[in-house]
């Protein structure tokens, strides 16, 4: 019975990672997929991670400005100390992803 466990586990951690993520995984744009209608009504949201920066756009509009970010191990790491934001990411493929920021789950999927 624990060996069944263990290769169930095993296969579900290479399912939720079919791809590594790393800066060149990364890179490019992703839409935030909208959880409700009341989202969806808001406009589109996306997150841009290009040349080590990560810049996120609210309906077309930069928020903020472009941070620089790194990876460590699954989690992404933006901002200048003390005040760096991590996201959790939960799985990772080339196509899409779940991450947890500051406890809001969100599944992004890659557009660029």
């Amino acid at each position: 019975m624990k060996a069944l466990l263990l290769i169930f586990l095993g296969i579900l951690s290479a399912s939720a990672y079919s791809a590594d993520l790393t800066i060149n995984t990364l890179e490019g744009k992703w839409r935030v997929i909208p959880q409700s209608d009341e989202e969806a009504s808001m406009g589109e949201d996306h997150w841009v991670f290009r040349e080590g920066k990560f810049q996120v756009y609210s309906s077309g509009k930069k928020v903020g400005t472009a941070d620089p970010y790194r990876i460590e191990g699954s989690k992404i790491i933006y901002g200048a100390k003390p005040w760096e934001v991590t996201i959790k990411v939960k799985s990772f493929s080339n196509e899409e992803m779940k991450v947890n920021t500051s406890g809001i789950a969100q599944q992004l999927e890659k557009v660029e």
